[in-house]
């Protein structure tokens, strides 16, 4: 009798932790979706922005309320491309937060400034206000992608599906620009811009209790074999400042870095290109645009990883490279 009862509370601790594992990965899921890349949305806000007059006290005073100036759109592209760069700034300061804090922790705390920095970007306004355009967005800017760091360990809650899991957190991180699409669909339909980021910001706040009360405190770690364990390259096991100080970590660095200007840039100015070559369709094309970005992000993800499998990193880097002159010759 006592056999049986013990193997039942076995089962039960069985079916408890999994329940627990799968909530974690299914709130991660969401979490990337709604918080992690919200700021490469940016475009899909731009005619938003320009209908709400951000930055319109920049413009010239003989300039009409609805008019459209180079002082406004130079604004909007400073406040995206500063926001993005410290964003990659922070990415090591963020990470050793998350090594000191664990996942929960730091995923709270940086949800909830995702919820402030909504907040603060609806209340942007005129005159002093349009400070807080700026500091709304940096601040959703930096801690949308700090949030999704903390769920890069979770593929190992289910080591059989670790892949799928942490490529759909990875198509979720791109797919979550979407969101600023979604919310500039919502404002041309009538709902008041600071309402929209209002009622958003309710999302990221929720997330972060929902971190608080089911996410790991600590990284969770794959298991690894003894075998494995002397297989691993000796390079791993160098302190972290000598890594940095490796010719290796210094051309990624780079390539990283000036793949992502380009990158930001384009983001930042795409509305303004199509509003120099095509002006009177230019909004529709945007919109088009804020669609295509995110879903082309989960599209090619798994082709960019069989591209790096088969050629290695450098190869694929070079092959992805040619894609990207290619692609800025048909732009040009």
């Amino acid at each position: 009798m006592s056999t049986g009862n013990s193997s039942d509370a076995s089962y039960e601790r069985q079916d408890a932790n999994r329940l627990w594992r799968l909530t974690v990965v299914v709130s991660a899921i969401v979490c990337c979706l709604a918080d992690a890349g919200l700021a490469f949305g940016f475009s899909a806000l731009v005619p938003a922005l320009i209908r709400n007059g951000a930055f319109h006290d920049d413009c010239a005073p003989t300039s009409l309320p609805r008019e459209v100036c180079k002082h406004q759109l130079s604004a909007l592209t400073r406040i995206f491309t500063s926001s993005t760069s410290l964003l990659n700034i922070a990415a090591m300061p963020s990470g050793a937060v998350l090594d000191r804090l664990g996942p929960r922790t730091t995923a709270a705390i940086f949800s909830t400034l995702v919820s402030i920095g909504c907040v603060l970007f609806g209340a942007g306004g005129d005159g002093i206000w349009q400070h807080a355009y700026s500091a709304g967005f940096l601040i959703l800017a930096v801690a949308g992608p700090c949030t999704f760091n903390c769920t890069l360990s979770f593929g190992n809650l289910f080591p059989a599906c670790s892949g799928l899991i942490t490529a759909t957190l990875v198509g979720c991180f791109d797919a979550s620009s979407v969101v600023f699409a979604g919310l500039a669909t919502a404002i041309d339909a009538g709902i008041p811009f600071s309402c929209a980021f209002q009622l958003y910001a309710v999302l990221p706040l929720l997330i972060a209790v929902m971190a608080l009360m089911a996410w790991p405190r600590e990284a969770i770690l794959a298991e690894v074999s003894e075998t494995e364990g002397e297989a691993d390259d000796p390079d791993e096991q160098q302190p972290l400042s000598r890594q940095i100080m490796r010719a290796e970590f210094g051309l990624f660095a780079y390539a990283v870095s000036t793949t992502m200007v380009c990158i930001n840039f384009f983001i930042a100015t795409v509305y303004g290109q199509l509003m120099h070559v095509a002006a009177d369709d230019a909004e529709e094309l945007n919109r088009v645009f804020a669609f295509v970005l995110p879903l082309g992000g989960i599209v090619y993800i798994p082709l960019i990883g069989l591209i790096i499998d088969r050629l290695g990193p450098a190869g694929g880097y070079f092959v992805l490279l040619g894609a990207y002159a290619l692609f800025s010759l048909l732009m040009a």
